[in-house]
């Protein structure tokens, strides 16, 4: 199970698809890297992908 979910967490495969809802979500933060941490946005997952955070880290890193 373990290297099913590592294979999606490769960055290149994060960026494959276009309109992910990953990209919705990251304009709908919408603020400047200093400002994030002060988002009283919460996401709960009940499962063990980590492609959101990992997606999401990334593209804050660029």
């Amino acid at each position: 199970m373990a290297m099913q979910i590592r294979a999606f967490e490769a960055k290149q495969a994060l960026f494959r698809q276009r309109n992910h809802w990953y990209q919705f979500l990251l304009d709908a933060i919408d603020a400047p890297f200093e400002e994030i941490a002060l988002n009283e946005l919460s996401i709960v997952t009940y499962n063990y992908d980590r492609s959101l955070e990992a997606y999401l880290v990334a593209c804050i890193e660029h």
